[in-house]
């Protein structure tokens, strides 16, 4: 997942991830379809809703349940706590 930008990673947080239990259709295929070529890190294309399309979408959410805390991480990172230097 070295290639996911933060703003990729917080774009399948928000936007993916709530739709994964969501029944598939035309409409939010596009959504699917982006988040597999995110996270494969391709540029794959489909002309149009077919069986192919289902198993795409049944590929990212096993993708995307198999990476999701690499993704949380990357999306929202763990600050840093350091110590403050006193001033002398």
């Amino acid at each position: 997942m070295e290639h996911l930008s933060k703003d990729d990673a917080i774009w399948l947080m928000e936007t993916y991830a709530p739709m994964r239990g969501n029944q598939i259709s035309v409409e939010n295929f596009k959504v699917f379809l982006k988040a597999y070529n995110l996270m494969k890190n391709t540029n794959r294309k489909m002309g149009c809703f077919t069986c192919e399309a289902r198993q795409v979408t049944k590929m990212t959410t096993s993708y995307f349940e198999q990476y999701e805390e690499v993704i949380k991480a990357i999306a929202y990172p763990p600050k840093k706590r350091g110590r403050k230097k006193k001033d002398v």
